[in-house]
């Protein structure tokens, strides 16, 4: 596990402003937390975090496909000549 201390560590793994990481710890659930007073998280933690974020994401656009074999609502007229 790679430990992270400390809020500017946590920012740059992540590329992301402190604004940023707040954010995403109050409604994301981020993985990070104060431990006396200091910043603390894992980056083996963030990926796995990052993938889930991903995955829910993708997941929730992903919708069914329709059928292309759809039958018919009234059926065919067989009239003879």
């Amino acid at each position: 596990m790679g430990g992270l201390s400390g809020m500017k560590q946590i920012t740059r793994f992540c590329n992301r402003s402190e604004a940023t990481i707040l954010a995403w710890i109050r409604e994301r659930d981020f993985p990070a937390c104060k431990i006396t007073g200091s910043w603390e998280s894992d980056t083996e933690l963030i990926d796995q975090w990052r993938k889930k974020q991903i995955d829910d994401k993708l997941g929730s656009q992903i919708k069914p496909r329709r059928s292309k074999n759809r039958t018919r609502s009234s059926p065919k007229n067989n009239k003879t000549r």
